[in-house]
């Protein structure tokens, strides 16, 4: 079990160092596309020029390694890539916090003033960005989900109903 859990270890930190690297040259607009294509496009062309392309025949365990590799891998990439947005993304409570954490001594709700909680970073960007990685489609003077976007909601709607949540923000 040692052997897939370090090459599971291994082949997400080779991701990560190439997902890092991809966003320094170029920082992909569609992360949504980009994201799954290095964690999970990287291991499966590595695999298929190191299998195929080397013509090497793995010994009857070397089939049990990979399924245990991917068991341990795939949920790793998964948790990475679904807290991806949370952490890059415009996050009205990380800007409160920012602003809150130069006042070391604390400072009163009624000074609190966070010039980035704007309608441009509050909904805007959220459109352009939904708009971009082709969720939801502008037609005439309405939005409108893609399919994408349609299967995006209703995973949200199951999730909530799951937890409970009723009203709009209050997980």
């Amino acid at each position: 079990m040692r052997i897939p859990f370090i090459l599971a270890l291994s082949t997400f930190a080779f991701c990560f160092g190439l997902h890092a690297v991809v966003w320094r040259i170029f920082k992909p607009q569609r992360y949504l596309l980009w994201l799954p294509s290095v964690f999970f496009g990287t291991p499966v062309i590595g695999w298929l020029v190191f299998v195929i392309g080397f013509e090497i025949a793995l010994p009857d365990c070397g089939y049990c390694t990979i399924i245990l590799t991917s068991a341990l891998y795939i949920p790793l990439v998964i948790c990475y890539t679904g807290g991806y947005a949370g952490i890059v993304e415009y996050s009205p409570s990380a800007e409160i916090l920012r602003v809150v954490s130069d006042y070391p001594n604390g400072i009163a709700p009624s000074d609190l003033c966070v010039s980035s909680l704007n309608e441009s970073a509050l909904t805007g960007k959220r459109l352009r960005h939904l708009q971009l990685n082709q969720l939801i489609v502008s037609k005439g003077d309405g939005l409108f989900l893609t399919g994408r976007g349609l299967q995006s909601t209703r995973v949200c709607k199951i999730y909530r109903r799951v937890f409970g949540i009723k009203e709009e923000a209050s997980g």
